[in-house]
C-alpha cells in the first residue's frame, strides 16, 4: 500500500525541485554563455583591429581555442563520470567540474580580451604564445563547465518534463546572455574615443567589458553553486551498477526478470528507474550501463550528433563572420556595426524563442498523453 501511494504521487508530480533550485541551476551556464558570445563575436575583430595581427595569426588563435576545446571536451566528459576519493569531490564530482572549470575561466578570460601585459611590444610570435597559453586554459575551463552543467540535469530530477524545462531554461539564459553581450559591446562603443572604426583606441573598452562579463558570470555561478544540490555519494555508479545487474534497483524494486523492467517503481514515473535511462545487455544476459565506446553502436548517437554539429556550425559562422564582413568588407562604423550587429541577434533570438516555446508545449503535452494512456517512451534520457 505504502509502495503504491509512492508510485502515485510520483507520478502526479509536476516538479521535484523547487522554483528556486530550478532558477538556479538555469543560470549555471550564464558565465560560459557570455564568455562564447564574445569570445565567437569579437575574438577575431580584437586580434586584427586592437592587437593588429594579421589574418593568418588572428585565425590562428581561434584554431587554437577550438582545437582544444575539442580536445578537451570528450576527455572531462569520461573524467567527469568518475567517482574520485578526493576531499573535494564530496562536494559533488559534477559540480566539483564545474568549480574547477569555473576558476580557469575567471583566471583566464581577461587575458585573452586585453592587450599583452608586459609584451605589447613583443614580436607578433611572442605574443601569440601568450595568448595561446590563456586561450588554452580558458578553453579548458569552458569545456569542464559546460559538460559538468548539462550532464547533471538526470541526477537533479526523475521528471522527464522537468529535466526538459531545465533544459529550455537553461538554453532561454543562453539567448538572454548573447544578448546583453551585445548590448554591453553597443554601450561601449558608443561612448568609446578614437577614430570611427574599432582600433586599439577601443582597448580600454574591450578590458571593460571583459570585467563585467567576469563579475556577472560570477555572480551566477554563485547562485548556482549556493541553490543546486548534488548528492556527493562517492560510490553511486559502483554500487548502481551492482544493484542493477543483481536485479533490484536503488530504492529496492524488484526488477521482473523477462522483460528487465522495474513495474512500479516509485523512483520515478512511468516504471523506470534511474539505472534503465542507458542500459544494454551483455553476454551473460545480465544488463550493464553502456560504456563510452558503445556509443558508437547507436545510430541515433550519429543522427543527433549530425543535427547538433549542423546547428552549431551555423550559429558560430554567424557570430565569428558577420561581424567580420560589417568591419572588413563593407567598413562600417563603431555606431552602424553595434546596431546592425544588434538587431541581427535580436531578430535571432525572437526566432529562437519563438521554436523554443513551440517544442516546449509540443512536449509537454506529448508526456501528457504518454501518462494518460500509460505508453513507455522508447526514448529517455
Amino acid at each position: 500500500m505504502e509502495s503504491t501511494n509512492r508510485l502515485d504521487a510520483v507520478e502526479h508530480r509536476t516538479h521535484y525541485l523547487s522554483w528556486f533550485q530550478r532558477f538556479s541551476y538555469s543560470v549555471g551556464h550564464v558565465f560560459n554563455d557570455l564568455c562564447a558570445a564574445f569570445w565567437f563575436t569579437y575574438l577575431l575583430i580584437f586580434m586584427r583591429k586592437v592587437n593588429g595581427f594579421g589574418e593568418k595569426t588572428a585565425g590562428e588563435l581561434m584554431l587554437v581555442g577550438q582545437v582544444a576545446d575539442g580536445l578537451a571536451t570528450p576527455f572531462i566528459g569520461l573524467e567527469c563520470d568518475k567517482n574520485f576519493t578526493w576531499w573535494i569531490c564530496r562536494y559533488g564530482k559534477r559540480k566539483t567540474w564545474h568549480l574547477l572549470g569555473t576558476i580557469c575561466v575567471l583566471f583566464s578570460f581577461p587575458f585573452i580580451f586585453n592587450l599583452c601585459w608586459g609584451c605589447h611590444n613583443s614580436t607578433e610570435g611572442a605574443q601569440v604564445v601568450y595568448y595561446s597559453a590563456f586561450i588554452i586554459i580558458f578553453q579548458f575551463g569552458w569545456a569542464s563547465v559546460q559538460i559538468s552543467h548539462l550532464s547533471l540535469i538526470p541526477d537533479l530530477t526523475p521528471i522527464s518534463s522537468e529535466r526538459i524545462e531545465l533544459n529550455a531554461f537553461r538554453y532561454a539564459f543562453t539567448v538572454f546572455s548573447n544578448i546583453a553581450v551585445f548590448i554591453m559591446m553597443w554601450m561601449a562603443l558608443d561612448t568609446s574615443t578614437g577614430s570611427e572604426q574599432i582600433s586599439i583606441h577601443d582597448a580600454p573598452t574591450f578590458k571593460i567589458v571583459s570585467f563585467i562579463i567576469l563579475a556577472l558570470g560570477s555572480l551566477f555561478s554563485g547562485i548556482f553553486h549556493v541553490g543546486t544540490k548534488e548528492k556527493p555519494n562517492i560510490h553511486y555508479e559502483e554500487e548502481d551498477d551492482q544493484h542493477f545487474n543483481n536485479g533490484i534497483d536503488n530504492e529496492g524494486c524488484e526488477r521482473d526478470s523477462d522483460s528487465g523492467q522495474i513495474p512500479n517503481c516509485p523512483q520515478s514515473p512511468g516504471g523506470y528507474s534511474e539505472n534503465e535511462l542507458v542500459c544494454t545487455k551483455g553476454s551473460n544476459g545480465e544488463a550493464s550501463h553502456l560504456r563510452w565506446k558503445d556509443w558508437f553502436f547507436v545510430s541515433q548517437f550519429y543522427f543527433v550528433g549530425i543535427l547538433y554539429m549542423g546547428t552549431r556550425l551555423t550559429i558560430n559562422l554567424t557570430q565569428v563572420y558577420v561581424p567580420q564582413y560589417l568591419q572588413e568588407t563593407l567598413n562600417m562604423s563603431k555606431v552602424s556595426f553595434r546596431s546592425l550587429s544588434l538587431f541581427c541577434l535580436m531578430n535571432y533570438s525572437a526566432v529562437c524563442f519563438t521554436f523554443q516555446l513551440i517544442v516546449f508545449l509540443f512536449t509537454n503535452t506529448f508526456l501528457l498523453l504518454l501518462s494518460n494512456r500509460k505508453v513507455s517512451p522508447t526514448f529517455r534520457w
